[in-house]
């Protein structure tokens, strides 16, 4: 039986004492399942769920936390009923979904991505060694999840935010006989999901274009000035035959590794209340 193992934990202010309140625990559950439902979907699916019950191929079920700890760990198993000893924790889905998720988690939160390879080619890698995965699966479609999941994401933080009977969340992929944290929640992470400001006046932007999603006009931009890539849509007045090839354009040669791949373009920008960037909206190239 093949699948992933996750698991969410919270740790500082009464949380060390194994206490978190009961209704933000809850939701901070909901939050988790959720997230990894829409993206378990996207990966075996090649299309975006809105409510995880949609979720196809896979089923997620919680063990029960240890005496003295708060960690819940999520089983995401394909093809059966849950069985711990079955499900492989070096299975290629897994190390497919782990990918997936912690892309997902990193870019919703603003954390720092920092993988040897573009994360393009490493799903394409892991996606060939699992057949379970969809032929439409892609980057494009894990951008969309990024927007679906945002409000599960904030529920992960509301011990943190709300009853503040934690400090820090941490997520962590369990596999073989080492666990690979994907990301901890804080006050800063929960500020970067949770509010947005828009710069006054229209800025110039030059970057290269990473993914774009022809159906909902968004899409990734890589920023050499920023050193990362940032989420964008296409404005409804840039939306015209001219545009759209400059666009694409961009796409091709930054995947062939052109010298031409970058694009100037203008953009409202906006950024969380910390002033890091969360997205364009573009509307002159």
């Amino acid at each position: 039986m093949s699948g992933a193992i996750f698991s969410l934990s919270f740790e500082g202010s009464i949380a060390d004492r194994n206490i978190l309140g009961a209704y933000d625990a809850a939701a901070a559950l909901r939050g988790f399942e959720r997230s990894l439902a829409l993206t378990t979907h996207a990966v075996l699916n090649g299309n975006i769920i809105v409510q995880a019950p949609a979720l196809k191929g896979a089923e997620i079920y919680f063990e029960p936390p240890a005496r003295g700890s708060w960690e819940s760990i999520a089983l995401v198993v394909l093809g059966g009923m849950w069985a711990l000893n079955n499900v492989s924790k070096d299975s290629p889905i897994g190390h497919l979904l782990y990918s997936a998720y912690d892309y997902v988690m990193k870019s919703a939160t603003g954390i720092s991505v920092d993988y040897d390879k573009p994360i393009r080619v490493l799903l394409e890698e892991a996606k060939k060694q699992a057949p379970e995965a969809s032929e439409n699966f892609n980057i494009d479609v894990l951008d969309g999840v990024i927007e679906r999941v945002e409000r599960s994401i904030e529920e992960m933080h509301r011990p943190i935010v709300e009853s503040k009977t934690a400090i820090v969340a941490n997520i962590t992929y369990n596999h073989g006989s080492t666990d690979t944290k994907i990301a901890s929640l804080d006050h800063q992470t929960y500020e970067y999901i949770s509010q947005s400001i828009e710069r006054p006046k229209p800025e110039t932007v030059l970057g290269a274009i990473s993914s774009y999603n022809i159906n909902s006009f968004t899409g990734r931009v890589f920023v050499p000035d920023l050193g990362r890539t940032v989420p964008f849509l296409l404005s409804e007045t840039s939306r015209g035959t001219k545009e759209i090839d400059r666009l694409t354009s961009s796409l091709r040669a930054n995947a062939l590794r052109l010298d031409d791949e970058t694009m100037e373009f203008e953009a409202i920008v906006i950024e969380s209340v910390s002033g890091r960037i969360k997205r364009y909206i573009i509307f002159d190239i």
